[in-house]
């Protein structure tokens, strides 16, 4: 059983802080959206949680099944899709598939189930630069959702995508989410409506 515990947890920029104070437990199995206003800290809060931002104060315990990991671990623990994340623009995304699978197991290691799932079948051979906005937030989503990690971390998950987008987001969410830890970044109940628990950024100030 994953357990997140998180403890005071501050982020500050040069303006000021984004979020302070933050105290929340996490458990495996359950969903959690995080929603609030532009410059709320939503976003900010997942990627300090990640990992790709260090926290100004406070701290982020994980244990799994009782057991404490060394926080330079916890990145194996997580998977994430956001806009901040870069993809590797030469890279078809059958080659972007094979790369992020050498850096992280994945739950479907077969790129053709991939791109039916996600609706990329005519993609796969495709460079990623040369896909539509819409198509590269798929790519982001698959390998956030295929990644074999406890944790899953959603942060605008469905941006630049269409209805069908948004219906294969919520597919996925029923095809790859059990017994994980999802938190998702949102104000769009359609993204979020799947969750047990909603923390507002605003009570963070």
């Amino acid at each position: 059983m994953i357990h997140l515990e998180v403890e005071n947890l501050s982020k500050k920029f040069l303006r000021g802080y984004v979020f302070k104070k933050f105290n929340y437990h996490f458990y495996e199995g359950n969903a959690y959206a995080v929603t609030g206003s532009n410059g709320s800290g939503k976003s900010t809060l997942l990627q300090v949680l990640c990992g790709y931002m260090m926290p100004t104060q406070g701290k982020i315990i994980l244990k799994d099944k009782d057991i404490m990991i060394e926080e330079e671990m916890h990145f194996q623990y997580c998977s994430i899709a956001s806009p901040f994340m870069e993809l590797i623009e030469e890279y078809t995304v059958v080659e972007h598939l094979l790369f992020h699978s050498k850096l992280k197991k994945m739950i479907v290691k077969d790129s053709t189930e991939i791109g039916a799932v996600f609706q990329l079948e005519n993609e796969l051979n495709k460079p990623i630069k040369y896909l539509s906005s819409g198509n590269k937030q798929r790519v982001k989503l698959a390998l956030a959702f295929c990644t074999d990690s406890k944790i899953l971390l959603l942060d605008e998950p469905t941006q630049n995508l269409d209805n069908r987008g948004l219906t294969l987001y919520l597919n996925a969410i029923e095809k790859y989410t059990k017994d994980r830890l999802v938190i998702v970044s949102s104000n769009d109940a359609r993204e979020y409506g799947f969750c047990n628990e909603i923390i507002k950024m605003e009570d963070y100030k």
